[in-house]
């Protein structure tokens, strides 16, 4: 019985973040074509150019600190999440490392954890 309540409340998340997903998806498709359209180029030259001036290694990024998290996808479950806890009164928080201590967000998802929504766990608990 608790696991299947615990599959159940998984499965919702996982649509909530899924829906999110695709709504972002769309956006950012509609935004390329868009895009494209303004440059009067044909989508596929345009995404191609793009692609050749905006490449970089994820793995570079990330060594040289400009990318702590590779899920393009994280703002969207932080709030699907963050719906989902509201809605079941559970808490709950994203948790990151920075210079070795732990930092906890529960409020709204910035990549940049120098802002005030990151509070060290250890201060918290």
């Amino acid at each position: 019985m608790v696991n299947d309540e615990v599959n159940n409340k998984a499965i919702n998340i996982e649509i909530k973040v899924t829906q999110y997903s695709a709504k972002a998806i769309l956006k950012a498709m509609k935004k390329i074509i868009e895009d494209a359209d303004e440059k009067s180029q044909p989508l596929a030259d345009y995404i191609s150019e793009k692609r050749k001036t905006n490449s970089r290694k994820l793995k570079d990024m990330v060594k040289k600190g400009q990318l702590e998290n590779i899920d393009e996808q994280i703002e969207n479950k932080f709030y699907a999440f963050k719906d989902y806890a509201y809605r079941r009164k559970i808490n709950w928080g994203f948790v990151r490392d920075k210079d070795t201590r732990l930092y906890i967000n529960n409020t709204n998802y910035t990549k940049e954890m120098n802002n005030e929504n990151w509070k060290r766990l250890e201060d918290l608990f």
